[in-house]
C-alpha cells in the first residue's frame, strides 16, 4: 500500500550541496516577491531552520542571514554560519529524516513572508560520517577457517587443468527465476524462494489539485497537512459620470501564498473559489458615476481565506485614481476590471479568483 506524507515547498528555487569540513552547507536561493518578479540586487532576510523527523518537527538548529541578491535574483549562503544561539555540530545527522525550512523577508528584515519546507533527501554523509573519529580502543579480526574440503586429499591439477571440484550441494545454486510481484521482489534458487518487501521504496510525488471554480477537496489518507495558494475574485470598475471624470479600474483580488494547514485525512473540504465583481450600474438620470462592486471571498473549508478586491470608485477626480483594473499575481485569476472613461452606464466585471491546493506522497 502506497504511504502518502505532506513535504513542504517553498517557492523559491534551492541548490543544497554537502561541504566536506568544516562543519556547513551550501544553500542557494532564486528570491521572488509577493508578483513573483526577481528581487535583485538588494539585501534580503532569511531565517534557515533544520527540522527533525517531520515537516512540522521540532527545530534543532536556526540560524539568521542577511545576504544580498545578484541580477538574477540569486542568494548564496553557507548554513553553519549564520548568526544563531545553536551549535551546528551537535545535529546527530543518524536520527533523521530531517528538513530544512526557509523564510524569508525579501525587504531585508525579519518579517518572513516566504516560506517553504523540503526534506533532506540523504544525510550529510561528511558530516555523518564524523562519528568515525569517537572509535576507540582495538577493532580485533578474526580470520575465517577454511574447513570445506579435505585437505587431506586437496586438489588435483593436472597440466595447468583443476580438477575433482565437483559440487554436490542443491542449496547454493544460482538463481533460478528472477520476479517482481506488486511491491514484493521474488528471488528463487534451488534451496527455495526469498521474498522481500519493496513497499517503502517507491518515488516521492506531489500532487496539485487546481480550482477555477468552487467546489469539494477529499483529503487523501495519511495526508495530516496541505499547502495552500489562493486568489480572491478582482473588483469590478467604476463608471464615468455626467461630470466627465473617469471610472477607476477595480483591485485585484487578495493573495494567499504557500500557507501550510492541518487536515484530517479523509475529510471533505468545501473549497469556494471567490466570483469577479458585478459590474457598476447606474439608473438614469444619475449625478456621479456608480462605484464598482468587490470581488468574492475564495476559501477552504474555514481554514484558509483571501477576500475579494474592491470596486473602482465612479467619477473619480481626475488623476486620483488609477483607470486599469489591478492585476492579479498569476495574470488574469483575481483581475480588477477596468474603470469606464466614456459615458456609459455600466462597467465590466472583474475576473474570478482560484485555488490552488498541493501536497506530497510516496
Amino acid at each position: 500500500m502506497k504511504k502518502k506524507i505532506t513535504l513542504l515547498i517553498g517557492i523559491v528555487l534551492t541548490t543544497i550541496s554537502w561541504a566536506q569540513s568544516p562543519e556547513k552547507m551550501s544553500y542557494q536561493a532564486v528570491v521572488r516577491d509577493a508578483d513573483n518578479a526577481l528581487v535583485t540586487q538588494k539585501p534580503v532576510g532569511m531565517q534557515i531552520s533544520i527540522l527533525q523527523g517531520s515537516l512540522s518537527g521540532t527545530a534543532v538548529y536556526t540560524e539568521t542571514h542577511t545576504p544580498s541578491t545578484n541580477v538574477n535574483g540569486l542568494v548564496s549562503l553557507e548554513i553553519g554560519t549564520g548568526a544563531t544561539s545553536d551549535d551546528f555540530s551537535t545535529i546527530n545527522w543518524s536520527g533523521g529524516p530531517y528538513f530544512i525550512k526557509t523564510e524569508t523577508d525579501p525587504e531585508g528584515g525579519t518579517n518572513y513572508t516566504i516560506t517553504g519546507t523540503s526534506q533532506l533527501m540523504s544525510v550529510p554523509y561528511a558530516l555523518h560520517a564524523k562519528t568515525a573519529e569517537n572509535v576507540t580502543g582495538t577493532l580485533n579480526e578474526t580470520d575465517p577457517t577454511f574447513t570445506a574440503w579435505d585437505k587431506s586429499t586437496g586438489i588435483t591439477i593436472t597440466e595447468s587443468q583443476i580438477s575433482d571440484l565437483s559440487d554436490s550441494s542443491t542449496t547454493n545454486e544460482l538463481n533460478t527465476s528472477v520476479a517482481l510481484n506488486g511491491t514484493n521482489l521474488e528471488i528463487t534458487d534451488a534451496g527455495g524462494t526469498i521474498t522481500t518487501d519493496l513497499s517503502s521504496l517507491t518515488t516521492i510525488a506531489l500532487e496539485r489539485q487546481l480550482f477555477k471554480t468552487s467546489g469539494t477537496f477529499t483529503v487523501p489518507s495519511d495526508v495530516t497537512s496541505i499547502r495552500v495558494t489562493m486568489i480572491g475574485g478582482g473588483g469590478s470598475g467604476g463608471s464615468r459620470g455626467p461630470g466627465g471624470e473617469f471610472g477607476a479600474g477595480g483591485e485585484a483580488g487578495n493573495y494567499v501564498r504557500n500557507q501550510i494547514v492541518a487536515v484530517t485525512p479523509g475529510a471533505t473540504l468545501a473549497v469556494t473559489v471567490g466570483t469577479g465583481g458585478v459590474p457598476a450600474t447606474c439608473s438614469i438620470p444619475w449625478t456621479n458615476g456608480c462605484p464598482g462592486n468587490p470581488g468574492g471571498t475564495s476559501s477552504v473549508g474555514s481554514l484558509v481565506t483571501a477576500t475579494g478586491g474592491a470596486g473602482g470608485c465612479g467619477s473619480c477626480l481626475s488623476g486620483s485614481d488609477d483607470k486599469s483594473g489591478k492585476i492579479g499575481p498569476f495574470g488574469v485569476f483575481g483581475s480588477g476590471s477596468d474603470g469606464v472613461d466614456v459615458f456609459e452606464v455600466n462597467s465590466a466585471a472583474g475576473n474570478p479568483g482560484m485555488v490552488l491546493i498541493e501536497y506530497y506522497f510516496w
